[in-house]
């Protein structure tokens, strides 16, 4: 796998801020296209993984206005 490349790009999430990278890992079909494939309810411990997806969703955002991916 590493003679194919495998992995050249990818960042470990733990070496940044918050063990948080914003990246892409969608076939290129399917980028950009907004897709939400799970939506936590506001109840038991959904809610908190709402939260969080939102605090991820906010992290995109300020990284993307700093032109990273």
């Amino acid at each position: 796998m590493k003679e194919l490349n495998y992995g050249k790009d990818y960042r470990y999430a733990h070496d940044y801020d918050h063990a948080y990278v914003s990246a892409e890992y969608l076939p290129e079909p399917l980028q950009g296209k907004g897709l939400t494939f799970y939506e936590p309810t506001d109840r038991g411990y959904e809610k908190t993984i709402g939260e969080r997806m939102a605090y991820w969703k906010k992290l995109r955002r300020e990284n993307m206005k700093k032109g990273e991916t």
